[in-house]
């Protein structure tokens, strides 16, 4: 098995506000396999650089709202399991800073009985949902995984690469 071909293709700002649009649109009644959340879940991924199978492992309990800074200050951590790496599958434990955007997404998700994720969905509903929308709105191109991309350029606006790496993206190396 080769590298893959690095991607270079971010989603424009009119593309990220069509996709929001196109799932803040009250959908019929009754709709089946309705995602609700997927205009959270998008902006979740371009404030976090979070992938979406990530996204929707992401449990309540995951959340550590009482983390403190080392000057004592409020620090909320949440934490990301099995993150991709090229050697370790599982138990690829992370954890990240929740940010005060998505401390506020996560606000705006209700919790469902006998359900600890934020996100309860499968990642291939989700991307099957963001790959009909791109072809109804005939935006070619593009991957949800794209928004991953974007989340680390906006962030690298801000940080230094070592800072993001370490805070945001979970990246082994600057390289990648």
């Amino acid at each position: 098995i080769g590298k893959s071909t690095p991607r270079k293709r971010v989603p424009t700002d009119e593309e990220i506000e069509r996709l929001l649009g196109f799932f803040s649109t009250p959908k019929r009644k009754g709709a089946a396999n309705e995602i609700t959340a997927m205009p959270d879940m998008i902006a979740f991924a371009l404030a976090s650089s979070r992938r979406i199978g990530e996204i929707c492992r992401i449990r309540w309990s995951d959340i550590d709202w009482e983390n403190k800074d080392e000057q004592g200050s409020r620090a909320p951590m949440y934490l990301v399991r099995d993150m991709k790496d090229p050697k370790k599958k599982l138990g690829n434990h992370k954890r990240f800073p929740l940010f005060q955007e998505l401390e506020q997404i996560i606000a705006r998700q209700s919790r469902r009985d006998g359900e600890d994720r934020i996100f309860p969905y499968r990642a291939k509903s989700v991307s099957a949902k963001y790959t009909r929308a791109k072809r109804v709105l005939g935006i070619v191109g593009l991957r949800f995984h794209d928004n991953r991309r974007e989340s680390i350029t906006r962030w690298l606006k801000k940080f230094t690469p070592h800072q993001v790496r370490h805070y945001v993206s979970g990246h082994a190396s600057i390289r990648g």
